[in-house]
């Protein structure tokens, strides 16, 4: 998942959507989420690949852009294709509240599997039942 910074995809994505990408074999026309190369692994950009080279290397650009990126890039190179559009989703993401909410909830989701289990134990023996007994032998 990415949040797109920055007009130079627009009007196709805008500052502060969310895109989800997948692996793939991306091919000319495809959106997609890459790492430059000789850049810090944590710097990420979102273009659509404008054409393929003779030696197989994608050219990247922006939508909104008059010139190519400076990378000639190759497929390990690329992170995902684009695959899905959550329009200002993003921005929201970035919001101190709905962080929390969302650390909530996921604590709910891992919390609530144990008390489940713990109810079927004690259902797994019907009522009425006599609890299991250990009997110890002396020697």
């Amino acid at each position: 998942m990415t949040v797109v910074s920055g007009h130079s995809m627009e009007p196709s994505y805008h500052t502060g959507d969310l895109i989800v990408a997948r692996c793939g074999t991306p091919k000319v026309g495809d959106i997609v989420i890459y790492q430059p190369p000789g850049l810090d692994a944590r710097a990420l950009v979102i273009h659509r690949i404008a054409s393929e080279t003779p030696d197989g290397h994608w050219v990247m650009k922006g939508d909104n852009n008059s010139y190519d990126d400076p990378w000639q890039l190759t497929n390990s190179d690329i992170v995902g294709i684009a695959q899905l559009q959550i329009p200002a989703v993003g921005s929201m993401l970035r919001a101190p509240l709905v962080w929390t909410s969302l650390l909530l909830v996921a604590a709910a989701l891992l919390i609530w599997p144990t008390r489940k289990l713990a109810r079927g134990r004690r259902s797994a023996n019907a009522p009425g039942d006599a609890e299991p007994s250990v009997e110890l032998v002396h020697h």
